[in-house]
Parts: structure tokens; sequence; C-alpha cells
């Protein structure tokens, strides 16, 4: 990434804010769960809801 020329007084504060920025992406990593995952948990949920909807409420949806 290219810095802008001049204000290099800004540098500091620039680097320490992408610095602080990389922390937080990293920090929220284990919360997205990735696709496998998020579609084992969307599989897991539609297949507790049909457990709890009998198949005929479902054709009158």
């Amino acid at each position: 990434m290219s810095k802008p020329s001049g204000g290099d007084a800004l540098d500091p504060e620039r680097d320490a804010l992408i610095a602080r920025l990389r922390q937080l992406e990293r920090a929220s990593r284990p919360l997205d769960p990735g696709g496998n995952r998020r579609k084992k948990m969307r599989d897991a949920a539609f297949a507790a809801a049909e457990l709890k909807i009998p198949f005929q409420q479902v054709d009158q949806l």
C-alpha cells in the first residue's frame, strides 16, 4: 500500500490506525463460521424447523 506524499506527522497515527484495524479484523474472524460451517448450520436449522412444522401446514404457507 502506498503512502501519500507529505503529511509525515500523520504517519504514526495512520500506522497505528491500520494496525488496530488489522487487529480487529483478526479478532472478528472466529465469529464468521465460513461457508461450509454456515451451510451445515443452515441445514441443521431447516431440519429442526421441519420437525416442528407438520407437512400439511407447509403446503398452506
